[in-house]
Order: structure tokens, then sequence, then C-alpha cells
């Protein structure tokens, strides 16, 4: 190939014309691209190093200011890009996987808490269930009392000269009753002095039989006490009752702890027993 202005030789590599000084860009299309080893920009133009596009992030300087990375080096653009801009695997994903164990642990104490409010719930509903009032027949008389009313083996208050008897408990009180034949004593007595006289017999007798028997209230056919049994401290009521030919005994008891509450309750439980 010969240069077009002089006619001297040129060679495929030869950036100008060695004769007459003109360059190869300046000798027309053809000239210019002659081979790819001529025009190669990264080679032997070295298009790269005179303008720095290989080294792009160093010579503007992106990879520091812009936070781009070695742009034009590595074009790790998602990894340096990334550990700014919570892309790749870097800030952004601790961020995400703190929020996301914050969002676990709070998730997880509101399962706690909703867990113990359906137990607390439960509970509640269970416990209004069985303490609803029913009407339970009890042989000679009946009487309105919790639904969780359930007999006892208790014999606190138990009496061999009795003719029937029964201990029942739920989870506010116990209840018991004992039935004495008093045919002989109804002669010229009326049930009414019976009773009182029942109750202020039975003041003088718990008061030597009961540890730490204290009177509260003597009043007609009912007796309030309270007493201690097996360390606990408890409240009674006692009522007698004259029916037919028998004396019924009707009792009912808590732990002190609980008579502030349970108190009116046991009162009320003895006002509704009806004879039959």
């Amino acid at each position: 190939m010969n240069c077009p202005m002089c006619g001297s030789p040129l060679g495929d590599s030869d950036l100008m014309c060695n004769a007459c000084g003109t360059k190869r860009s300046e000798m027309g299309p053809a000239f210019n691209n002659a081979g790819g080893a001529a025009n190669s920009y990264g080679s032997s133009g070295n298009y790269g190093n005179t303008n720095n596009y290989g080294n792009y992030g160093n010579t503007n300087n992106y990879g520091n200011t812009n936070n781009y990375g070695n742009y034009g080096n590595t074009n790790n653009y998602g990894n340096s890009f990334g550990r700014q801009n919570s892309f790749g695997g870097g800030a952004g994903t601790r961020e995400a996987q703190r929020a996301h164990r914050v969002a676990s642990s709070l998730s997880t104490r509101t399962m706690i808490r909703l867990i113990a409010l359906l137990v607390v719930i439960v509970v509640a509903i269970f416990g209004k269930i069985n303490s609803r009032p029913v009407t339970k027949d009890f042989g000679d008389f009946t009487a309105t009392v919790p639904s969780s009313l359930k007999e006892d083996n208790d014999d606190l208050f138990n009496d061999n000269d009795g003719v029937d008897s029964g201990c029942y408990r739920c989870s506010d009180y116990y209840f018991a009753y004992i039935k004495y034949d008093i045919s002989e004593a109804l002669e010229g007595s009326t049930g009414d002095s019976l009773e009182k006289l029942f109750v202020s017999t039975m003041d003088t007798s718990l008061s030597t039989g009961l540890d730490n028997y204290h009177k509260d209230l003597l009043m007609d056919n009912m007796l309030r006490f309270n007493f201690r049994e097996d360390g606990e401290k408890y409240h009674a009521i006692i009522k007698g009752e004259v029916h037919g030919k028998a004396m019924y005994m009707l009792v009912t008891y808590c732990t002190d702890k609980n008579a502030n509450s349970k108190r009116t309750k046991m009162a009320k439980m003895l006002d509704t027993i009806k004879f039959k």
C-alpha cells in the first residue's frame, strides 16, 4: 500500500507516511480500514491508555467519589455499588437480615402474648361456666348452687348421731348438711325456738371442738364464726332449719382469705334452700 499524497510505501501498522508526514486519518476511509491491527483501539491505537478509558474508574475517580467501584477495570458494579446502596451482599443485606430477625422476634413475642391471652380467656369462660348457678336436689330439699359443686369426702362437720348427711365442694366453698331426728323434742316446742336453741348449742359445742374458734355473729337460727383446721383458717355459716320431725344443720364454709368475696354467696346459697 502506498501513500496517496506522495506515493511512498505505507506499512499496515504505520499511523502516518514516513516520507511526507501525512496522517493515516487524513488519507480517507480506504486507508483507515486497512486491518484490525492498524485500528486496534486496545493495542496499536492504545485507545484505552491514551484516553484512559481502561482506567476509567481511576482517572476520573468514579470509584472513590461516586462509589461505583473500579468500573473501568473490573466492572464489579453489583458488588461495589451494593456495599453503599444495599443492592448487593453488603450492608443492605445485613440491614435486611437484622430487620427480618427483629420482625421474627416481634412475631414470636406477639404469638406468645396471644396464646397467653387465649388461655386466660378460656380459663375465665370455663370458670364462669362452672360457677353458673343451678338447682340441685339433695333429697329432702333443693338449693341453688354452683354447677361445679361436687360430692366430697370431707367429714369436718360429720356427726354419727345424724340420720343423714352429705358434704359437697366447689371452687368457691364447701357445703354440708346433717339431718337429726327431733320427733320427741317437738312435743310442746315450736320450730323457731328449737332452731335458736340448736345454733346456741352448736356455738357452745364448736367453741371446744374446733381450733381457734371465734364467733362473729349469733342471731336467731344463724351462727357465723371462724376456726382453724390443719393450719388453714376458715370462715363458716351454720343455720338450723326444722322441717317435719327433723332438724337440719346446714353449714357452708370457705378459706378465710376468700371470705370477703365468698361470704355473701354462701349466705345467699343457704337462703335458696327449699324443703319438699
